[in-house]
Parts: structure tokens; C-alpha cells; sequence
């Protein structure tokens, strides 16, 4: 198909993951705490920590309230490192450190998780030991002199000896995870500022043809086709018992509603990734809401009023929707038969 209009406007399309990978810290930051925003409901309190030394907890998630148990509240642990690379041990070696320091030293409880997230991800080693405890605290051990003992605090050696060492041989190291960034995004549809964070350009719509939709009439085809089955009989003042029997007009435009019906469907499951989930239904509304005072004038058959939706529809104005820029007349048309499918539009007054 010809480059969408967004696409002239902005570029060539970016998915959101590839988008992230090209954040600035600034922006990561950003997205992180729009992020935080939508998790507010899923926890007690959140409370974000950027810097150097802030005891290495970057994003704080309360399940409990902490001022009521100060020694032993439950939380979890987000950290949202910004490198230009995947994560790899030696990067956040520090931080398995820094957690271990300090809750060895009761500044904190332990937490219930401790995730790290990064625009590009984590490289594979770092992952086999996050898959693997007792590796993980194996490679901390033998790595502490390097990584941790001189970086854990401004002023201190930290040696990792005598009662720590007990503390960290016996420490549950399962609680480390890790989280996909697309799971993030999968999230932040929810932000208000989702649309301005990524919608840059969307995808370039496939080609779509009649060889792309099923021959054979779906189930959840079923009630818009027995609906325009109905609108054919009172046109032609016939029966119809099956769609097989359809010859001449009526046969041409059953054939064109079934195309235009899975042409929505294309819109929708095309875009759903990479848009809010209210994206598609809003579009619908916007077409129902402009052809459903057509409902209530006088047919002198019911096909005659379907034609007439179907051409009505063509003209209804969108402006704000971000699918405006990818669909075409055809997805229109479908969403109304879409609608009759879900009995939000009917053909026949008594239907």
C-alpha cells in the first residue's frame, strides 16, 4: 500500500521497542515515571530515587504502608538503568551489592522482587545467572573486591567478610528478575501520553485482498451476514435461505461487505500493539455515532438502507483518532457491518 500520511509527517514507522532503544536518559526517565503513574493503583505508595547513592533503589513500590512498619513493610524494587547496551553483570554487580549492604545494615527490608529493566534489555550471561541463583551469588562473591567493596558508599571499603558473608551466603538471591520492556509498553497504553510517546509514525498498512480472507463464512461472521440476508429479501421480495444462493447485485455487494468487513478487522489487528486498546472502538464509535440517526427514517426496503449507511459512512469526519492516517473508505464501510455484527446497527426495524 502507498506510505500512510503519518509517515510523511514523521518518518518511517519505529515500533515502541525500537523507539525505547533510542531514548535519552531524560526521556527514559520520563517514560518510567508515566509509567510509575499507571502501577499507582497496583500498590500502597510508589516513590521514585534518581541518583548515584541513593541506596541503588531507583523506583520504590510499597505494598505496605512503611511508616506503619518501618523494620519489615513489604515492597518491590524497580531498577531503571539507562545504558546504551544490554545489561551485563559487571554492570550492576554494584547493585546486587549495594541492596545486600544495606539491607544487611537494616536501612531497608528486604524486598519481595527486584527487577531490573533497561531500554535495550539484558545480554545473556546476565540473564543465565538471574535464571540461576546460586550462580549469581557465586559470581557476586567472586567478583565483590572488584565491582562492589570500594563503590557501595562514598567513604567506606565494604569487605565482604565475617557476619555479611554469612548474611549474603545465606541471602534468597530468587528475589532478582528481570522484565520486558515490551510488558512496560504494554502497560503505559494505559498513560494518557502514550500516544504523544510513540506515536512517531505507524506502521505501513499491508496490502490486503479477497486471497487474505477466509473463503469459507466464520462464525463470527454469522449475524451481520443472516442481517444482510434479511435486507436482500425485502429488497428483491425473495427468500434466501444461504448466502450460496446470492446471484447478480446481490451476490456483488455480499461479496464487497464480506471484504470490507475483514478490511476493518486488518485495522484493528494491525495496530492493536501499537496503540491504546480504546484506539479501534473509538474509530467505530466515531462512525456509529455520525450514521445512527439514519436508523430512523422510513426505507422503502432495508437494502436500500444499507447502501445508504454504507455511503454515509464514507463521509464522517475524524480528526483525532491516529487511525485516520492508516485506514481507508473500505475499513468504513466494514466497521458498519462490524456494528450490525454486534447489534449496535440493524438493517430491519423489527431485527
Amino acid at each position: 500500500m502507498p506510505t500512510n500520511v503519518s509517515q510523511i509527517h514523521t518518518g518511517a514507522y519505529i515500533p515502541p521497542v525500537r523507539r525505547i532503544s533510542l531514548f535519552s536518559p531524560n526521556e527514559w526517565e520520563s517514560f518510567i515515571e508515566e509509567w510509575v503513574e499507571i502501577k499507582k493503583n497496583d500498590y500502597f505508595w510508589v516513590d521514585n530515587h534518581w541518583g548515584a547513592w541513593d541506596m541503588w533503589r531507583d523506583v520504590i513500590w510499597y505494598i505496605e504502608n512503611p511508616q506503619l512498619k518501618p523494620d519489615n513493610y513489604e515492597w518491590d524494587c524497580y531498577q531503571c538503568k539507562h545504558y546504551k547496551n544490554p545489561l551485563t553483570p559487571t554492570n550492576v554487580y554494584v547493585e546486587f551489592g549495594k541492596l545486600l549492604y544495606y539491607t544487611f545494615n537494616k536501612k531497608y527490608p528486604i524486598p519481595n522482587n527486584y527487577f531490573f529493566v533497561s531500554p535495550h534489555g539484558i545480554w545473556t550471561d546476565l540473564n543465565d545467572l538471574l535464571n540461576h541463583p546460586l550462580n549469581l551469588k557465586k559470581k557476586i562473591v567472586q567478583n565483590w573486591d572488584k565491582y562492589c567493596k570500594d563503590k557501595i558508599t562514598k567513604s567506606d571499603n565494604i569487605k565482604l567478610e565475617w557476619l555479611f558473608l554469612d548474611y549474603v551466603n545465606g541471602f534468597d538471591f530468587k528475589i532478582f528478575k528481570k522484565i520486558k520492556v515490551k510488558a512496560i509498553i504494554e502497560e503505559h497504553k494505559k498513560h494518557p501520553d502514550h500516544l504523544k510517546t510513540f506515536w512517531w509514525s505507524l506502521k505501513e498498512r499491508e496490502d490486503f485482498s479477497e486471497n487474505d480472507m477466509p473463503g469459507n463464512i466464520q462464525k463470527h461472521e454469522l449475524n451481520y451476514i443472516k442481517k444482510l440476508l434479511n435486507a436482500y429479501e425485502s429488497h428483491g421480495n425473495i427468500q434466501i435461505k444461504d448466502s450460496w444462493e446470492l446471484v447478480g447485485l446481490y451476490n456483488n455487494h455480499f461479496s464487497d461487505a464480506r471484504l470490507w468487513f475483514y478490511y476493518a478487522e486488518q485495522l484493528e489487528r494491525l495496530y492493536r500493539d501499537s496503540l491504546p486498546i480504546w484506539t479501534f472502538n473509538d474509530f467505530k464509535g466515531e462512525i456509529l455515532d455520525w450514521v445512527k440517526g439514519l436508523n430512523y427514517i422510513d426505507y422503502p426496503n432495508w437494502f436500500e438502507k444499507v447502501v445508504k449507511i454504507e455511503q454515509e459512512s464514507k463521509k464522517v469526519e475524524i480528526t483525532s483518532n491516529p487511525l485516520i492516517n492508516v485506514s481507508v473508505m473500505k475499513d468504513r464501510v466494514g466497521i458498519c457491518h462490524h456494528l450490525s455484527n454486534e447489534d449496535k446497527l440493524t438493517w430491519i426495524s423489527n431485527e
